[in-house]
């Protein structure tokens, strides 16, 4: 039986109803089968499996010889690339209303085991959690754990050394398939500390420019010095200016390349420069969008790549 249109205790106890001696749930989507919570629906055994071997099942069941389903019955512990780094259904996306890329970065969200019910002499107990009850702590979390290591980067810079070191290689799962994430899905990508613990720069920005660029005043949030990029009436060309600082105790070398949907051309300026210890670099990008389709979204990349140590 398909997950959905009811809760799972209900759909286990109509299949007791019917006769069934255990219950099958395939996923309604793609990516891993979910953990159910059937509460009082455990008369018979039940466990979900994937949607692709659900559908093959399914298929199998109807007279379809050449349909093959696995049922990893087994398996009590699985590790799968195929499960990961995909933006759930019900993950909140862009565009913001403002000219600011929205999510900033994504966060671990779905099928998390968290501990919980550590009340008084009762022993740790866990469960899956989903959505924002884990993302945020994630996010939260991430960021804590650079303000203990770097106490001296303002809360923007650590924004800026979590996005800018963000794992973009990501998917997006719309309840029908799984496919590329764009910006509106992830922002930046997924929170990588092992990465953003060493960025080789951050951005900083003003508590006075924040508030000058509060668009319910007449402000222009994609004035702040943050590291996303948004122009929702670019025509002909439009400009951004940021500014970033070096993280580094020695001088070292960086350049600029960029990558951008067809339809739009990225340039900076400067494309190569030597950021010195603990110095700052003003960038300017221009997106070329003469030859965009108007009403239409386009995304691309500013990659900062320091020179004679890609690693």
């Amino acid at each position: 039986v398909s997950r959905g249109t009811c809760s799972f205790e209900i759909k286990i106890n109509n299949l007791i109803d019917a006769g069934a001696i255990a219950a099958v749930i395939f996923n309604n989507r793609a990516g891993p089968p979910i953990y159910m919570d059937v509460a009082t629906a455990t008369a018979i055994p039940g466990f979900m499996i994937g949607q692709a071997d659900g559908l093959a099942l399914t298929a199998l069941i109807t007279g379809d010889a050449t349909a093959q389903a696995t049922i990893p019955v087994a398996m009590n512990l699985a590790f799968s690339d195929d499960f990961a780094d995909i933006i759930a259904d019900f993950s909140s996306r862009g565009p913001s209303q403002w000219e600011l890329l929205k999510p900033d970065y994504a966060a671990p969200g779905v099928n998390i085991l968290a501990a919980v019910l550590a009340y008084g002499d009762d022993p740790v107990q866990y469960d899956f959690y989903q959505g924002t009850s884990m993302a945020a702590p994630h996010g939260t979390g991430a960021a804590a754990l650079l303000m203990d290591l770097h106490p001296d980067w303002s809360p923007a810079e650590i924004k800026s050394a979590i996005a800018t070191t963000a794992n973009a290689d990501m998917l997006e799962d719309d309840s029908v398939a799984v496919t590329t994430a764009e910006p509106f899905d992830m922002g930046s990508g997924r929170i990588d500390l092992s990465a953003a613990a060493y960025a080789g720069f951050v951005m900083d920005e003003t508590s006075a420019n924040y508030i000058a660029a509060d668009p319910y005043l007449g402000g222009e949030p994609n004035t702040l010095n943050q590291p996303s990029m948004v122009d929702y009436t670019c025509i002909g060309t439009c400009t951004w200016t940021r500014t970033i600082k070096s993280t580094l105790d020695v001088a070292q070398d960086w350049a600029i390349s960029l990558t951008a949907d067809a339809g739009v051309v990225l340039s900076a300026s400067p494309m190569t420069f030597t950021l010195a210890a603990g110095g700052t670099q003003t960038i300017e990008i221009t997106a070329d969008a003469s030859a965009a389709s108007p009403d239409v979204y386009y995304f691309g990349n500013v990659i900062l790549t320091p020179v004679g140590n890609e690693d």
